[in-house]
């Protein structure tokens, strides 16, 4: 069983679910019309970060 859900409020949208960062963020790039991202990660979360960029 995973967790998914999008949460928005003014000017915030959170995206969660397991697994769905790479989805997420394309989706999000997409979104906005974006051609370059920044990602900020800590180390813990690093793995993810070089996943997703």
């Amino acid at each position: 069983m995973s967790l998914t859900f999008e949460h928005v409020t003014l000017r915030q949208r959170v995206l969660f679910g397991t697994g769905k960062a790479p989805e997420n963020l394309a989706a999000e790039v997409e979104r906005f019309g974006a051609q370059k991202v920044m990602v900020i990660a800590s180390e813990f979360e690093a793995a993810i970060a070089r996943e997703v960029s």
